[in-house]
């Protein structure tokens, strides 16, 4: 009798592990394992919380709650903004693999692996996020504009992979070393302004650049920066910069910003034929003679300085503006109409 009962017993218990298979099954898939978006959108009881919140942003975006419908609406995008959303979890993103534009500014992303399943990527915004580890990107080699700006990145040199890359912008994060970038080559415009920049060698292979963003680091030398001669736009605020004299190559430039370091000498400046901004606002500067053949300049502020003599600047006459301000200059502006001069 005994005997027969532990039977029964077993067998009530093999058929109960039958019956609750499809639902453990279901239970111990992985996100990963979901391929597309209509996967995700009917196990929603069965993926993390920041999974669900992340298919619920989705089906917002394809204005339906049935699933779907909603697959059908995403997986054609090939653009998609998911802004300001407060996304932690990006694995259902993940099965929209037609997308090439994907902007996520303003999150609180900080796994980045699910992106390495976006293999058409092109543009890649992830502003203001809480990023540190950025190796799955290396992946993305189809990528031509990424922005990681405000995020909490040290280690670049994932990025040496992604050689089609145009655009790219790293803006206020915690970069020190930029030796990964000297191979990308394409880069039109480049952005690492308030990072922890000393060395500036790894860039003078970037001879396609022409917009370069490097204020608010440590700099001291930009002798590299003298092979750059393709750039227009150059941004040098605030650094530790005092010799300059490797831009006077650099005859393209039309905006240069060199406020907020210790140039006292601008006489390397005077082949910048080409420039119409010229910022030197809070330097060391005495003598402004040899800007006197920046005759295309409109806009020239130079205050917060120590010039004493601003005659010479008589024959810029494309001025629209000419700050002075702060510098123990006579009031007496050499251009017509007086205006233009700011004491």
């Amino acid at each position: 009798m005994k005997r027969l009962k532990v039977i029964f017993l077993g067998i009530y218990i093999w058929v109960g592990i039958l019956l609750m298979q499809p639902y453990l099954n279901a239970n111990s898939t992985s996100p990963e394992n979901f391929s597309t978006f209509r996967e995700w959108c009917l196990n929603q009881t069965n993926i993390s919380p920041t999974s669900q919140y992340t298919v619920k942003i989705l089906l917002q975006k394809a204005r339906t709650n049935d699933c779907i419908e909603a697959d059908k609406k995403l997986s054609s995008l090939s653009a998609l903004s998911l802004n300001n959303n407060y996304i932690v979890s990006l694995a259902p993103v993940s099965s929209l693999k037609n997308l090439t534009k994907l902007s996520l500014n303003a999150n609180q992303i900080q796994e980045l692996s699910p992106l390495s399943n976006l293999p058409k990527l092109t543009h890649l915004f992830l502003d203001s996020n809480k990023i540190e580890d950025i190796s799955e990107l290396s992946k993305l080699t189809n990528l031509t504009k990424l922005e990681l700006n405000d995020n909490r990145i040290k280690n670049i040199s994932p990025l040496s992979n992604l050689t089609k890359l145009t655009n790219l912008s790293l803006i206020f994060n915690k970069i020190e070393n930029v030796s990964s970038l000297s191979n990308l080559t394409t880069l039109t415009h480049l952005n690492l302004g308030v990072n922890r920049v000393i060395n500036l060698k790894p860039l003078a292979n970037l001879t396609n650049l022409t917009h370069l963003y490097l204020n608010d680091n440590q700099l001291r030398k930009i002798a590299p920066l003298s092979n750059l001669t393709n750039l227009t736009n150059l941004y040098l605020y605030r650094n530790q910069i005092s010799d300059i004299s490797s831009l006077s190559n650099l005859t393209n430039l039309t905006y240069l910003n060199l406020s907020d370091n210790y140039i006292a000498e601008v006489s390397n400046l005077s082949s910048l034929r080409n420039l119409k901004i010229l910022i030197l606002v809070f330097n060391q500067i005495q003598k402004i003679d040899s800007l006197s053949t920046l005759t295309n300049l409109s806009l020239l502020d130079l205050s917060r300085n120590r010039i004493t003599d601003i005659n010479s600047l008589s024959t810029l006459i494309k001025l629209d503006v000419l700050n002075l301000r702060n510098n123990p200059v006579a009031r007496i502006c050499p251009l017509q109409p007086e205006s233009i001069c700011r004491f």
